[in-house]
């Protein structure tokens, strides 16, 4: 029983080592018919999958408006990852 522990550690540490994650926080972003919302993002970048995640708050952080996720390829950088955020705003679930 050992071994297969060995085994599958071994087999999982890789994961662990490419994994790429990165959160952002975007303070004041006007939303087109909206308003100002405050986002919080988290991309997790990975050989197997991709993982993006954007919540959404009223301005100030006063009401949560709701999250988008997706799991296909995640944005590249803070500057995409904010345009992924906005685009995504209608698609929120709440």
């Amino acid at each position: 029983m050992k071994k297969i522990g060995v085994i599958l550690s071994v087999f999982a540490f890789p994961v662990f080592v490419f994994a790429g994650m990165a959160k952002f926080t975007f303070n004041d972003v006007l939303i087109d018919g909206y308003g100002i919302v405050e986002i919080e993002a988290a991309i997790k970048d990975t050989k197997a999958n991709d993982h993006s995640r954007c919540d959404y708050y009223l301005d100030d952080y006063i009401e949560w408006l709701g999250y988008y996720e997706s799991f296909a390829d995640a944005p590249k950088g803070t500057s995409a990852t904010e345009v992924f955020c906005v685009d995504n705003f209608a698609n929120r679930v709440q």
